[in-house]
């Protein structure tokens, strides 16, 4: 195993935990490879930066761990998607 593979392996564990700290629930075993499910609604990627709301085919990126729960998952946007039944 390269070097960069160690690094990736370890990136994507410091995510994982991260989301942990971050979000109510994350299952870590999903139908997709290197893929969260949290709180029930949100796949989340760990090795492209990327997330979708479970039922949608849309794919979007995110900046970190943090940026995504407080702004789309638990912030004003978030709220408003819940609100509106999206």
């Amino acid at each position: 195993m390269g070097s960069k593979a160690v690094r990736n392996i370890m990136d994507k564990e410091k995510l994982t935990e991260e989301f942990t700290r971050l979000c109510k629930s994350v299952v870590p075993d999903t139908p997709y490879k290197n893929v969260l499910f949290i709180d029930g609604k949100y796949f989340v990627s760990l090795t492209t930066n990327k997330w979708k709301v479970k039922g949608r085919d849309t794919w979007y990126r995110y900046k970190s761990a943090e940026d995504l729960t407080k702004r789309y998952f638990y912030g004003d946007y978030g709220r408003e998607v819940e609100k509106n039944g999206n």
